[in-house]
């Protein structure tokens, strides 16, 4: 019983591993998008975070042109 507990948690902690490093991947490829979308080549894609603000004065401060760019390119790709 603790055995199969321990191969359980185990199975769970390579799921969360998993998916973490799913979600990195994928906000890198989104960053990249953005960069390539409106021609950020001032800022390194690797700046970007999954937290990093698009407009309103905040992050990246795109104003609603470059914002409908960014998703033009976002849907291109997936």
């Amino acid at each position: 019983q603790e055995r199969r507990l321990y191969c359980a948690a185990e199975e769970v902690l390579m799921l969360v591993e998993n998916h973490k490093s799913e979600k990195e991947q994928l906000v890198r490829e989104l960053a990249q998008v953005i960069v390539d979308a409106v021609n950020l080549r001032h800022i390194s894609p690797e700046s970007i975070t999954a937290e990093t603000g698009l407009g309103g004065g905040e992050g990246l401060d795109l104003d609603s042109v470059d914002i409908l760019e960014v998703i033009i390119s976002i849907e291109k790709k997936y």
